[in-house]
């Protein structure tokens, strides 16, 4: 899968933060000590927190060097697992609830870590676990976390986690979650192989994940997107509309 970024790296504590354009990667150091089967776990994690958001959520969100692990609030429910965050990355609606001036206040428990995509290593499973300690997996939490994906441990759900395929990063798999789910159950069901698709808006996130998808389920793709993606585009997608021309032009077939 291809993850359109435009990123620029901070220089942080312990660890790098990078903002792309649709989304922000954050790259953790692997330091827990790995077993067979268990995994020695520190009593606190680095986390970024928020507690009020009067503004921006950039602007509210500071790093706090000792916060509890999520276990030390409840224990592991049945199919969850604990996971130690190695790349994380945040859309639209982990900053957008954030700043929402009532919801923002009510619907997330305080101090509150934003994310919800991820990428990162089980150290932690409760009963009827799908995934095994040790195991690298990727996913998404739900919305409303107080334990978001920029903190190094969260709890993954059954649902939302599944082990990473060989051949992709962290970084890479760290993408997927909200933009590739949504956008998979968006066109799954609807589509069939021959089909036609127009993509409006293509190289933005769901849009680059939506090429790839519809062109894997067989159909016969044609993108929008604006004159400065042009070049990236054409070589993913079977037809190129630029709307920033007086008349959209096609640009060119790909199969």
């Amino acid at each position: 899968m291809i993850s359109h970024q435009k990123q620029v790296y901070f220089n942080l504590p312990a660890f790098s933060l990078s903002y792309g354009a649709f989304s922000f990667t954050w790259i953790m150091s692997q330091t827990t000590t790995t077993g067979t089967e268990t995994m020695r776990l520190p009593a606190t994690m680095r986390a970024w927190q928020w507690s009020t958001c009067s503004t921006t959520l950039e602007d509210a969100i500071e790093l706090n060097d000792s916060v509890p692990l999520p276990t030390a609030k409840r224990s592991l429910a049945s199919g969850e697992s604990l996971i130690q965050v190695h790349a994380a990355a945040l859309n639209q609606v982990d900053y957008k609830l954030a700043e929402l001036p009532v919801v923002g206040r009510m619907a997330i428990s305080k101090p509150a870590t934003p994310g919800l995509d991820f990428a990162g290593k089980v150290v932690q499973v409760g009963s009827d676990c799908d995934v095994k300690v040790g195991q690298m997996v990727f996913g998404k939490l739900e919305p409303k976390q107080q334990f978001g994906t920029l903190g190094e441990y969260i709890i993954g759900s059954k649902a939302g986690t599944v082990p990473m395929p060989d051949g992709v990063s962290v970084e890479q798999a760290a993408t997927l979650g909200v933009c590739g789910l949504v956008t998979y159950q968006c066109l799954a069901p609807n589509v069939k192989a021959g089909d036609r698709v127009l993509i409006n808006g293509g190289s933005g996130g769901t849009g680059t994940f939506a090429i790839q998808i519809a062109k894997a389920l067989g159909c016969y793709v044609t993108t929008t997107c604006s004159g400065k993606y042009a070049m990236f585009m054409i070589t993913t997608t079977h037809h190129l509309i630029s709307h920033r021309r007086k008349f959209p032009t096609v640009r060119g077939s790909r199969r």
